[in-house]
């Protein structure tokens, strides 16, 4: 993952008031539906890809003509996940290595390098809580606040 700062979304400059008058023209441009699956995704990956881009395109998070790569790698990796939990939970933690001795399920390596996929492309549309705090909170607006007097 890159170090520094990862730059602000349009959606999150616009937020903030710091978009230009393009990006807020675009922004608030009514969207069209959420763009469908590319072909040949797994099952698993079409399917969370249902449940999460249609929510991110609303937000203007998501844009299909730059993130579609991420997404389907997102996508994918957590269709891969699924499946070693599945397999994990019907062959069991353990299994016999090729000299007999008792050994970890390589799914469990499966899992966790899925996990990890999902984590770090997740992140980057805001898929956990805390980027997703760093994408989507807008600014406190002072006009609105009854007890800002309060405090000054």
């Amino acid at each position: 993952m890159p170090r520094g700062n990862i730059p602000a979304t349009p959606a999150l400059r616009v937020l903030r008031g710091q978009a230009s008058k393009r990006e807020a023209e675009a922004v608030a441009r009514p969207r069209e539906d959420a763009p469908a699956p590319p072909d040949g995704l797994p099952a698993g990956a079409r399917a969370e890809w249902g449940r999460v881009v249609p929510e991110l395109y609303a937000r203007g998070v998501y844009d299909p003509a730059l993130d579609r790569a991420f997404m389907v790698v997102y996508c994918s990796a957590w269709a891969v996940y699924t499946a070693a939990l599945a397999e994990l939970a019907t062959g069991g933690l353990m299994t016999e290595g090729y000299r007999g001795q008792v050994k970890k399920s390589p799914a469990h390596q499966i899992a966790r390098d899925a996990a990890a996929l999902m984590l770090t492309f997740g992140a980057r549309f805001g898929l956990n809580p805390l980027d997703r705090q760093r994408l989507s909170m807008p600014q406190p607006d002072s006009s609105d606040d009854t007890f800002g007097g309060l405090l000054s």
